[in-house]
């Protein structure tokens, strides 16, 4: 029910909204790895849970990435999209107010499709934290 949830017709469901999250999360991980977000293949279909393990494993290794780096390493990451007409390139600071702002947006209206459909996040959830609180 709540995957399947969608606001008005011509939004996204929740499962679009997630596997959008998803493909932020691969942009955000390629640019620290210094590789290209090719968009001319077609895209795979996964289940929530895949997308949701996908998602959580691409954070997590773009942040031990970003922390293993050099001091002023991330000067030299790139946003690079390749597509069948050409590609582009972007500096990091284009991450920043992109892909992981919108990826937080997109996470925001997840929250209030979850408490639209009556399955409100654990409100002992420590957003600070990470963590539930005892």
């Amino acid at each position: 029910k709540d995957l399947a949830y969608r606001p008005s017709e011509e939004a996204r469901s929740m499962f679009e909204t997630i596997d959008h999250i998803y493909n932020l999360t691969n942009t955000i991980l390629n640019s620290v790895k210094g590789e290209p977000n090719v968009f001319t293949a077609e895209q795979p279909i996964y289940t929530f849970e895949e997308l949701r393990k996908m998602t959580l494993e691409n954070i997590k290794m773009a942040s031990d990435l970003a922390k293993a780096g050099k001091e002023n390493e991330m000067d030299g990451y790139k946003v690079i999209f390749q597509r069948e007409n050409g590609s582009s390139e972007w500096p990091f600071w284009n991450m920043l107010n992109g892909p992981i702002s919108d990826a937080i947006y997109h996470t925001g209206q997840l929250v209030t499709f979850r408490r639209t459909t009556g399955n409100p996040k654990n409100p002992n959830v420590s957003v600070l934290r990470g963590r539930l609180r005892e």
